[in-house]
């Protein structure tokens, strides 16, 4: 089957455990091995894993990642990441120091230092898998309204999720069975 995305569409992928929503992303990603067929990508992609990639350095240096700092650029997404709060005890800020795979940090802060990576290192296209999966209701509503639905308004967002209470801003929704 063929899956056109339009750029700047709002796509969310649904399914239940072990349906292929993760392995649709890896295809997309290139990460898969393909028996068949193509795939073409208009545009550089930014990716969110299911599970927070963290590195043993400070909680800035794991946002801005490759790029080169910008407060207006990082404060905007650590706001839409909800991460302002995490900032403020955090013992030392955004200096604070993280341990190997974040080991120092609750699961919801550990995604939404991830999310806010990818609100900050944006591309064209923006993969998120299942982002909001560590974080509760009030929490992830806020996520999706200020980070996906609005910083990245403009970027083709492709987002894998079970959650199913943001649906409906979707453009457009697939579900993978079987």
């Amino acid at each position: 089957r063929d899956l056109k995305i339009k750029k700047g569409e709002l796509v969310c992928v649904l399914g239940s455990v072990g349906s292929g929503k993760s392995s649709l992303l890896m295809s997309i990603l290139g990460e898969l091995e393909k028996k068949e067929g193509r795939i073409e990508i208009g545009g550089d992609i930014t990716y969110a894993s299911q599970t927070a990639w963290l590195m043993n350095t400070t909680v800035r240096e794991n946002i801005c990642f490759l790029e080169k700092f910008n407060r207006k650029k990082y404060n905007e997404a650590c706001r839409c990441a909800c991460l302002n709060r995490d900032l403020q005890i955090l013992r030392g800020g955004d200096q604070y120091e993280i341990a190997e795979r974040g080991a120092n940090l609750s699961g919801g802060q550990r995604q939404r230092i991830s999310i806010a990576r990818a609100l900050y290192n944006a591309k064209d296209i923006v993969i998120f898998d299942d982002p909001l999966s560590a974080v509760d209701f009030q929490v992830g509503s806020f996520i999706f309204e200020n980070a996906m639905a609005g910083l990245l308004k403009d970027k083709t967002r492709i987002i894998v999720t079970n959650q199913t209470y943001f649906i409906d801003k979707a453009d457009r929704i697939i579900v993978i069975e079987d």
